[in-house]
């Protein structure tokens, strides 16, 4: 009995000794996983009433990357900062309340809109940073 269990033991340490693991990566470098601009906003009167909308404000930032292809399957988020002598300090995701004003985006081709609602002054220079992201056709 004890040389059948230990037959066992041995046979059972054998399998295991030649059964191995391999990790596969697949990669697909057809795609772009993201790039981002800074744009400079400027202040004041270089944002654009929208007619017909009192308090609002609009400005656009030209992206050529922001092809057919990126605009129908990929995704661009935008945050906006101040530019300070020591750099930018800090970026809001928008759309979003910043400073007591709301920030909405829409993108189009080749371009990206950020709106401002405000029943105050209108913002001074801002830095935009556009992020745009690639990826596969899901349907």
């Amino acid at each position: 009995m004890k040389r059948i269990l230990l037959a066992l033991v041995i046979a059972s340490a054998t399998m295991l000794s030649f059964n191995s693991c391999t990790k596969e990566y697949i990669t697909n470098e057809s795609f772009l996983p993201g790039i981002g601009f800074y744009e400079d906003l400027a202040g004041g009167s270089a944002w654009v009433a929208i007619s017909g909308r009192p308090n609002e404000y609009e400005q656009s930032i030209p992206i050529p990357e922001l092809d057919q292809a990126a605009f129908e399957d990929g995704h661009v988020s935008v945050s906006i900062g101040t530019r300070t002598g020591s750099g930018i300090q800090e970026f809001h995701n928008i759309p979003g309340t910043v400073d007591g004003r709301t920030y909405d985006v829409r993108y189009a081709r080749e371009r990206v809109t950020i709106t401002v609602f405000t029943t105050g002054t209108l913002p001074g220079p801002l830095v935009a940073k556009v992020i745009l992201t690639d990826a596969g056709i899901g349907n």
